[in-house]
C-alpha cells in the first residue's frame, strides 16, 4: 500500500512508488528553485540572523512555491525551517514532498493533532527555529486568512513575518489557489512586514482582531493577485 493511516494523534502517511515519485519531485523542484533570480527586502535576512527565538512566517497558499525557495537559502545560523502540515492525506504527501526540499514537516491542524502538533510548534520556536504557515489553506478560499493563524499567534507569542512573493513570469495551475509556478530564470520579489503578537490579546474577540490584521498585511504586500508583477 502506499498510503498508511493511523488513528488517534497519528497521522497519514505515503510509502513506495508515492514517496520514491515524491522525492524525485523534491529534487526537480530544488533544481528549478535555483534558477530564479530574487530580489528580497534587505531586512529579511536579519530575521534569521537576530533572532534568539524563531518566529512565524505567514504567506499565501498559492506562493508556497517560490517563497520556500527563497526561505530555504537564507543563512539561518544552522537552524531548520519547518513547515505546518496537515494530517490528512493530501498532507501526508505534501509532507513528504517538503522533506525532499529540505524543510521538516509539523503535522496537526485545529481539528486534528492540534494539542500534539502546537507542543512542537513550541519547542521549534524556543529553539530558534523558523515555521511557514500558508494562512489561507489547504483548502481555501484563496486569499482568506482562516483563524489557525491567528490562534497560532495568539497561542505561541512568536514574533510574526508576513511575506509578500510576486514572480515577474509565471504559470498558475488550475486549483483552487491558482498556485503558481515561476518560470525558470525568471525574477521573484520577496517582500516583508513584520508584527509583534501582545500577550494580552488571548481572546476570542482578539483572535478576530488579529485575523484581520493577518488579513490586511498579505493583502498590502500581495498588489499582482493573480497578475504577472510588473
Amino acid at each position: 500500500m502506499d498510503e498508511v493511516k493511523e488513528k488517534g494523534n497519528s497521522f497519514h502517511e505515503v510509502s513506495g512508488i508515492v514517496r520514491l515519485a515524491l522525492i524525485l519531485l523534491g529534487l526537480i523542484v530544488r533544481s528549478w528553485q535555483a534558477t530564479l533570480r530574487y530580489q528580497c527586502d534587505p531586512h529579511l535576512e536579519g530575521i534569521f540572523r537576530d533572532n534568539p527565538e524563531g518566529s512565524l512566517l505567514l504567506l499565501w497558499h498559492n506562493r508556497l512555491f517560490p517563497g520556500i525557495g527563497v526561505l530555504r537559502n537564507i543563512d539561518r545560523r544552522g537552524h531548520t525551517l519547518f513547515a505546518l502540515v496537515s494530517p490528512s492525506k493530501d498532507g501526508a504527501q505534501l509532507s513528504h514532498f517538503l522533506r525532499s526540499i529540505g524543510l521538516k514537516p509539523i503535522r496537526g491542524s485545529s481539528s486534528r493533532r492540534g494539542g500534539v502538533a502546537l507542543r512542537e510548534l513550541l519547542k521549534v520556536i524556543a529553539n530558534g527555529d523558523h515555521v511557514a504557515i500558508t494562512v489561507d489553506g489547504p483548502r481555501g478560499p484563496c486569499y482568506e486568512a482562516q483563524p489557525g493563524a491567528a490562534m497560532l499567534i495568539q497561542q505561541t507569542g512568536a514574533p510574526v513575518t508576513f511575506l509578500g512573493v510576486e514572480c515577474e513570469s509565471c504559470w498558475q495551475l488550475n486549483s483552487w489557489d491558482k498556485f503558481i509556478i515561476p518560470k525558470p530564470f525568471s525574477r521573484v520579489r520577496i517582500k516583508m512586514d513584520r508584527y509583534a503578537h501582545s500577550p494580552r490579546l488571548t481572546g476570542k474577540e482578539e483572535r478576530k482582531a488579529i485575523q484581520e490584521v493577518v488579513q490586511e498585511r498579505l493583502d498590502r504586500l500581495t498588489q499582482d493577485r493573480h497578475q504577472q508583477a510588473v
